[in-house]
């Protein structure tokens, strides 16, 4: 076979040949995610293997890997994006624009829109979110994509299985591409891509005429940056329109006709319309590391461990016995039944043979394996709050968590922290700008308009994302008390250099208290002069009221038009 020079390629070609980039670069960790969904994800498998059979696992003799993901996936979802509560919210980098009423009243305008394009009863965000946070524990680089749908006003959420998708990253590990191969019915390919019927072959077409309309057909959609060198010679009005959207989205069907090679539709975004969940991700990798990864190990040792607990048991309950050849037709060992011998066999009954073995200490070895999986997990961490929240019927607050197990949460900052940044906040920031192109998002006001820098910042307000926020703050205030208390004995005065008020403020903004419930700056201050002159005036009512007493036992009399007559008096 030729091979055919990059730059002669059409469209069509280089995409294809790039997919043949991906499916090797993926080779490498087909097999390890193969191992990973048969301990992790039975709900990744096929139902029948590639011989018609139901799939049975033969290595996997209890679920202990699987549960621990799903706890550890629902710990993360309830703790992060809960829908029971507004785990989002937006805010502006100019903190003296937060505190104008206008700006707060259209910042909370802007939170309900979005929790309500989450919750909207057609949309499938949540379902996506968990099976895409599952992925993102057990197989690794989950992929999302989020776009508007074609025909109806509503935004779709699609996390395809991994074994549809391929990743395309370039050397600093930026993801640059993404390729996704799905099959689509022919009836189906007709009205997804109407208007390209030209680009059809003449099997499919046949296949429409001939009543096989649900025969199924591969269909390529590749996403790619518009700097990407598979559109360096495209015509000048393309390169016109990717400058304004520098993401574009192209199918095409595979092995279709020689003169038909062409995508059957493109599509230009302004931001990338896919996110992807990286763990653990090595450098010069496409695909990352998870805790299902690190812990395959103690996993395969448990599932030993359990398989010879329960051949233990199974010996202990029905030991193998040897008996005479000729009783072997006789021979009933189901309970409650009578076995018939002769008087000559009875002196022969069958004896069971020794099979000696520790089942306590069988026992207690695999719990030990069992919580080795657990830990790569945090289920117990994660159980905790679950059990908080069946107690109270309420979502546990960052306090709580921060006291149930300060050291955990300390080891989970990092991945929450990536959740937030690499995860929640791309896919906020690509459903507001499709909100925004619908023309949903309310006119700003006019403040925000002169003195913003036109940044709108999500901060996500789950129980965890509070808590590991929190945690970092108190952390700093704690050490920062205790270093300089001993100081204060010092000099006295030392005190006057924190500014509690602005502290007690910051503190508030972190736990998520709402703005228009905090007190702005002038206002503060109003009140605590009026407090003070309040003070002052009493104090010199006692200070006043004690000079006349002083006066009249010295005196005896105080004139009557004195202030100090009239403090006597009273």
């Amino acid at each position: 076979m030729l091979l055919q020079p990059y730059n002669e390629m059409n469209i069509y070609k280089r995409v294809e040949d790039r997919h043949a980039r991906a499916v090797k670069v993926r080779h490498d960790f087909d097999k390890p995610r193969e191992q990973i969904v048969e301990y992790f994800r039975p709900d990744l498998t096929d139902v029948v293997d590639n011989k018609g059979r139901l799939f049975e696992s033969t290595n996997v003799y209890n679920g202990d890997p699987a549960y621990a993901g799903r706890v550890m996936t629902q710990g993360v979802f309830a703790g992060m994006c809960n829908p029971a509560q507004p785990w989002r919210r937006f805010k502006l980098p100019e903190k003296e624009l937060n505190d104008d009423n206008d700006t707060r009243a259209w910042l909370q305008q802007l939170d309900r829109i979005m929790l309500d394009t989450y919750a909207d009863r057609e949309s499938t965000f949540y379902r996506a979110l968990a099976r895409y946070f599952h992925s993102k524990f057990t197989v690794g680089s989950p992929v999302m994509v989020i776009e508007k749908h074609p025909t109806e006003s509503r935004i779709v959420y699609t996390s395809p299985h991994h074994n549809q998708y391929w990743v395309i990253r370039d050397y600093f590990g930026e993801i640059v591409g993404l390729h996704i191969v799905y099959k689509m019915p022919a009836i189906e390919v007709y009205d997804t891509f109407a208007g390209s019927e030209h680009l059809f072959p003449m099997t499919l077409k046949h296949a429409m005429q001939s009543g096989s309309h649900w025969a199924e057909w591969e269909i390529l959609q590749s996403f790619y940056r518009v700097k990407d060198r598979i559109f360096r010679d495209r015509p000048k009005t393309d390169v016109e329109i990717m400058q304004h959207r520098p993401w574009v989205c192209m199918w095409q069907l595979r092995n279709t006709d020689h003169d038909k090679q062409e995508p059957l539709q493109i599509r230009y975004y302004r931001s990338r319309p896919f996110v992807v969940g990286d763990w653990d991700l090595n450098p010069n990798e496409a695909y990352s590391r998870t805790p299902a990864w690190h812990a395959i190990i103690d996993v395969k040792s448990e599932q030993r461990a359990f398989r010879s607990q329960i051949q233990l048991a199974e010996l202990k309950a029905r030991p193998p016995i040897w008996a005479l050849s000729r009783l072997a037709a006789k021979i009933n060992r189901m309970p409650g039944q009578t076995t018939y011998v002769g008087e000559d066999e009875f002196q022969y009954a069958p004896q069971p043979f020794g099979h000696e073995g520790d089942f306590i200490t069988a026992e207690r070895m695999w719990d030990r394996l069992g919580e080795s999986c657990r830990r790569w997990f945090f289920v117990g961490y994660f159980l905790q709050l679950t059990q908080m929240v069946a107690n109270k019927q309420a979502p546990p607050t960052a306090t709580q968590i921060i006291d149930m197990d300060a050291e955990k949460l300390t080891q989970l900052s990092g991945g929450i922290q990536g959740i937030e940044t690499e995860d929640l906040w791309p896919i906020d920031d690509r459903v507001f700008e499709i909100r925004y192109a619908e023309g949903d998002i309310p006119q700003p006001p006019d403040v925000y308009l002169y003195e913003g820098s036109g940044e709108l910042i999500p901060q996500f307000e789950g129980s965890l994302s509070q808590a590991q926020r929190l945690n970092t703050m108190l952390s700093r205030v704690r050490t920062g008390i205790e270093m300089t208390g001993p100081l204060y004995g010092l000099d006295e005065m030392a005190i006057h250099k924190v500014k509690v008020p602005e502290l007690v403020e910051h503190i508030l903004e972190e736990v998520g208290i709402w703005q228009d419930t905090i007190r702005d700056r002038r206002e503060y201050e109003d009140i605590v002069a009026g407090i003070l002159e309040d003070r002052a005036r009493q104090q010199a009512m006692l200070e006043g009221k004690a000079q006349a007493e002083t006066v009249k036992a010295l005196s005896g009399k105080t004139d009557r038009t004195s202030p100090l007559a009239q403090m006597v008096k009273q």
